[in-house]
C-alpha cells in the first residue's frame, strides 16, 4: 500500500477515499438537531469546535475492507438493505445521469436514448427516476413529446460491439478497395 497524499487529520483519509464519518463542525449544541434524522450515530471525538459522528453504512464498511469491492451491485444491495448512505449515493447517481442525458438531448435531439453497460442489469433501481428527471428538465418540441430511455438489448456487450463496428468502419473508410465488411 502506498502512502496517501495529503491525508486529512483525524480520519487519515486521502484523495479518493470514502470516509466512514460525517463531520459536524461548529457549535456542539446544534449536533442533536442536525443529526436527528439519522438512523444511528456515534460520537467518535470532540475537539475544539468539532464533533465527529460515525454514520453506519454497508458501503463505507465494504470500502474500508476492500476499496476494489465497491461495485454498482454493492450500491444496489445497500439500497435494497435500506442503507441510508447507499440511498443517497443512488439518488446522486440518478440526478447526475439524468443531467448528462438532458445535456445530450439538448445537443443531439434524439428520438430515443439507449443505455448499456453493467449497471443496466439493475436498471429498475434507477431508470424510472432518470426518466422522470429527463421528462421534467429536457427541452423538447412539442412539449408533450417523450424521449424514452431504454436499456440496450445486448447491454453487457454493447460497448465492445460498438467499438468493433467503429474499427470496421474506420478500416473500410481508410481503404475503399478493401474487402472489409461494412458494420
Amino acid at each position: 500500500m502506498t502512502a496517501k497524499e495529503n491525508p486529512q487529520p483525524i480520519t487519515g483519509c486521502g484523495q479518493g477515499d470514502v470516509a466512514p464519518y460525517v463531520f459536524l463542525c461548529g457549535d456542539p449544541e446544534r449536533i442533536p438537531r442536525v443529526s436527528a434524522e439519522w438512523d444511528r450515530f456515534d460520537e467518535v471525538c470532540r475537539m475544539r469546535d468539532y464533533v465527529v459522528r460515525k454514520v453506519p453504512s454497508t458501503i463505507t464498511a465494504a470500502y474500508q475492507e476492500d476499496p476494489g469491492a465497491i461495485t454498482f451491485r454493492t450500491l444496489v444491495e445497500g439500497v435494497d438493505a435500506g442503507d441510508r448512505v447507499a440511498r443517497e449515493v443512488m439518488q446522486h447517481f440518478c440526478l447526475d445521469l439524468g443531467a448528462t442525458i438532458v445535456t445530450a438531448i439538448h445537443a443531439y435531439d434524439p428520438e430515443v436514448v439507449v443505455l448499456a453497460g453493467g449497471p443496466m442489469a439493475q436498471s429498475d433501481h434507477f431508470l424510472p427516476q432518470v426518466q422522470a428527471y429527463v421528462d421534467r428538465y429536457a427541452f423538447r418540441y412539442p412539449k408533450e413529446r417523450i424521449i424514452p430511455i431504454l436499456r440496450a438489448e445486448r447491454s453487457d456487450h454493447a460497448g465492445v460491439l460498438g467499438a468493433v463496428a467503429r474499427v470496421m468502419q474506420t478500416v473500410a473508410d481508410a481503404d475503399p478497395a478493401s474487402d472489409a465488411p461494412s458494420p
